[in-house]
């Protein structure tokens, strides 16, 4: 878990032509481009993700614990209970942030591989 993930982008072009959708013998004589990409690099963006998902487990933690000691149980029963449940379950902003940046990192690479990988099929 403290190695950055692999990410290895790659895009086809022409797949559907040689195994349409419902055929069950692939045709011969069409033309596929397949393009792997390098490995997608994430700098400090894991890091970071890393970070912040470690604060969001200790924030639900103290969350919990606060709960557990100063809840008694006909505020408890008043409230709703302390299950957790809920807003507790959410997806912080910030953590939300980061995973979108982490997408928008091989999102570009797709682009640009997209990009390339058209050009080759149509050359």
């Amino acid at each position: 878990a403290s190695r950055e993930p692999v990410v290895l982008p790659f895009y086809h072009r022409g797949l559907e032509t040689i195994l349409p959708i419902g055929s069950k013998v692939p045709r011969i004589g069409k033309k596929n481009t397949i393009l792997v990409g390098k490995p997608v690099k994430f700098g400090s963006l894991i890091k970071d993700c890393r970070q912040k998902h470690r604060e969001h487990v200790a924030r639900r933690a103290r969350a919990a614990e606060e709960a557990s000691t100063s809840a008694s149980s006909s505020a408890a029963a008043a409230g709703g209970g302390g299950s957790g449940a809920g807003a507790a379950e959410a997806i912080p902003g910030d953590m939300k942030e980061c995973y979108k940046n982490i997408m928008d990192r091989i999102e570009q690479s797709l682009k640009q591989l997209e990009k390339e990988c058209e050009g080759l099929h149509h050359a």
